[in-house]
Formats: C-alpha cells, structure tokens, sequence
C-alpha cells in the first residue's frame, strides 16, 4: 500500500480536508493526494471491486493520478 491511515484521522475528515484546502494558493500537495489516494482505496474496498489486495493498490493510484490532475486543471 502507498500510503496508510492515522487511526486518528477519520475518511469524513479526508474529505473536509481535502475541500477545505485543496483550492487554496499553499496547499499542501502530498497531503491532499494521501487523502485521495486512501479514499478510493476505502471506496473500492468496502466493494469488494477486485479479488487481490495489490489491484486495489494499483487502483488508488490510477483513480487518484487521474482525478487529481483533473482538479488542478478546473
């Protein structure tokens, strides 16, 4: 897994966080793609989209490289 999740953080959090900040003109970058990355790893765990635990991996990357770059181009 590239990243892991604080036990003290919450997923509604993640998303408060990355809302909050990700617009901002000193946002922290790694921060708000950790969170992204570790929400749709959550998402397509909890629907049990793949059958082995790297396609999940592989699947936060892609879905998070891809919607990220989307953001910053709005």
């Amino acid at each position: 897994m590239l990243f892991s999740k604080s036990p003290k953080m919450s997923y509604v959090d993640m998303c408060i966080f990355f809302d909050k900040n990700f617009y901002e003109k000193d946002r922290d970058e790694e921060k708000c793609y950790k969170y992204m990355y570790l929400i749709y790893h959550m998402l397509a765990c909890k629907k049990k989209y793949f059958v082995k635990f790297e396609d999940y991996d592989k699947f936060a990357q892609f879905a998070a490289n891809t919607i990220y770059l989307r953001f910053l181009k709005k």
